[in-house]
C-alpha cells in the first residue's frame, strides 16, 4: 500500500477544492462575471448553467476564509497552484476560472475531472495519476498541457472538447480512450507510450495531430477518426493490431 500523505494544508486551492463542486464554483463565480462568461468559447447552454451558479456575498466569503483559515480569498484571481500537491480527490464540474497548474502532482486516487470546464490554460507536466482517471466530458477553452504524464490506470478523455492538446512523452500504462472527442486545435502524441490499447474511435482533429515516435504496445484503434489536416505518423511503432477503417 503507498504511503499516502495529506495534501499541506497552506495550500488554499487545496482547501476549497476538498469542500466540492458547490464551493468552489460559487467561490469562482464571485470573481468571474457574467460578461466574462458572455465571452467563453462556450454553447449559449453551458453558459446559462455557470450563469445560474450563485456567487458568495461578501459576508459568506469572510465566513468560508475565517472557516478555511484563508487570507484573502477574494484576491485569489490569477493562476490556480496545484503543483506538487498530493492529490486524494475528485474535482468533477468544477469550473477553473483562471490559468491552472497541477505541474508534478500527484493523483494518488481514483480522479475524476468529469463535467469541469477549463476556461484558461491548464498544465499536468510530470504530473502522476496512479489509479483510474476520468475526463469525460470536460471543456478545454484553451491549452491543456500533458507533458511527461503518467498515468497510470485506465484514462478516460471520452466526449471531450480540446481546444490544443499536448501529450509530449506521455505514458499510458492501461487502456487510454479519446472515443468521441473533439480536438478543435493541434493534438500532439509525440514520443507519446501506449502501453495498452488506444482508442480514438469518431475521435475528430480539425488542426493538425502528430503523433511522431509514439509507441502503441497494443491494439491502436482509429476507427472513423476525421484527421481534416495533417497527421504525422512517422517512426511510430504498432506493436499490435492498428486500425484506421473509416479514418
Amino acid at each position: 500500500m503507498d504511503d499516502e500523505k495529506e495534501p499541506p494544508q497552506d495550500n488554499p486551492y487545496i482547501k476549497l477544492a476538498k469542500r466540492g463542486a458547490e464551493t468552489w464554483n460559487r467561490w469562482a463565480r464571485t470573481i468571474i462575471t457574467n460578461e466574462r462568461v458572455d465571452a467563453l468559447n462556450l454553447s449559449a447552454d453551458k453558459k446559462r448553467v455557470i450563469q445560474s451558479i450563485p456567487p458568495f456575498s461578501n459576508q459568506q466569503l469572510l465566513l468560508l476564509a475565517k472557516e478555511l483559515e484563508i487570507k484573502d480569498l477574494e484576491s485569489f484571481s490569477s493562476e490556480i497552484n496545484f503543483s506538487e500537491q498530493i492529490i486524494n480527490f475528485s474535482c468533477s464540474d468544477f469550473l477553473f476560472f483562471a490559468e491552472v497548474s497541477f505541474d508534478n502532482a500527484t493523483f494518488t486516487r481514483t480522479t475524476s475531472f468529469d463535467g469541469s470546464t477549463f476556461t484558461e490554460n491548464v498544465t499536468f507536466k510530470d504530473s502522476t495519476f496512479k489509479e483510474f482517471t476520468n475526463f469525460t466530458n470536460v471543456t478545454f477553452i484553451e491549452q491543456a498541457y500533458f507533458k511527461g504524464t503518467a498515468f497510470n490506470g485506465y484514462a478516460c478523455f471520452e466526449d471531450t472538447t480540446f481546444e490544443s492538446a499536448v501529450f509530449l512523452g506521455a505514458t499510458f500504462i492501461e487502456d487510454a480512450s479519446f472515443n468521441n472527442t473533439t480536438f478543435n486545435g493541434h493534438a500532439t502524441f509525440q514520443d507519446t507510450t501506449f502501453t495498452k490499447s488506444a482508442y480514438f474511435v469518431n475521435a475528430t482533429v480539425f488542426q493538425s495531430s502528430n503523433f511522431k515516435g509514439a509507441t502503441f504496445n497494443e491494439h491502436a484503434i482509429f476507427v472513423h477518426t476525421i484527421f481534416t489536416q495533417n497527421a504525422i505518423f512517422e517512426n511510430v511503432t504498432f506493436t499490435g493490431r492498428a486500425n484506421f477503417e473509416g479514418a
